[in-house]
């Protein structure tokens, strides 16, 4: 029956456990039968205001809203898809208090887990992930686990590369005739040399 009252009924079987097996055997199928490609990946976490009583409710909290609706409560949801069609492939909902970063690196070594139950190398993957996710903890893990990964910084973190003029850029025309500045630098972030691509527009 698919009409709202049957999916609300059948939400008490939806466990955290039931809903990780569903995904994996999509995961599978996307894989084996669709062909999906998962070299890259995206990850991003992201909130909704609700008007929900957090009374006896564990999701909905106080936190920093992206739709800036700060005195409302928010439900969290990171989503982990392919580049490949845009499919998600894994997620969580989690209360609206919960930094992104704190989240990020409680969520990682689940994302591992589920790449090793697919079979696929982390030498294979690269994620994409942006600034918000970021703390010494987490590229502490992600440096031990050897994945590729492309990720954005904030522009405070590099002042000295916010007083850099048009003409200081290589310019480059992508494949949909638009023209983009590249610079490339060898920084120090998070305890290792990285590779800073910087981007004029």
């Amino acid at each position: 029956y698919f009409d709202s009252m049957a999916y609300t009924n059948h939400f008490q079987y939806l466990t955290k456990e039931s809903i990780e097996k569903i995904e994996q055997k999509v995961n599978k199928k996307l894989i084996t039968e669709f062909k999906i490609k998962m070299d890259e990946l995206f990850y991003d976490p992201t909130n909704y205001f609700t008007f929900i009583n957090p009374k006896n409710q564990q999701l909905p909290r106080h936190g920093h809203s992206k739709e800036g609706r700060h005195v409302l409560n928010l439900v969290s949801l990171s989503i982990f898809c392919t580049r490949d069609g845009g499919i998600p492939i894994m997620h969580r909902v989690y209360p609206g208090n919960v930094q992104d970063a704190e989240h990020f690196k409680k969520e990682y070594p689940r994302f591992m887990t589920r790449l090793q139950e697919l079979g696929i190398s982390t030498s294979d993957i690269t994620l994409v992930f942006d600034k918000g996710n970021i703390s010494p903890e987490v590229f502490e893990i992600i440096d031990s686990s050897r994945i590729n990964w492309i990720a954005s910084v904030r522009p405070s973190s590099h002042k000295d590369l916010q007083k850099l003029v048009p003409n200081d850029f290589s310019m480059v025309q992508l494949l949909n005739g638009k023209e983009v500045g590249v610079l490339e630098f060898k920084r120090d972030f998070q305890g290792k040399q990285r590779r800073l691509i910087v981007i004029y527009n």
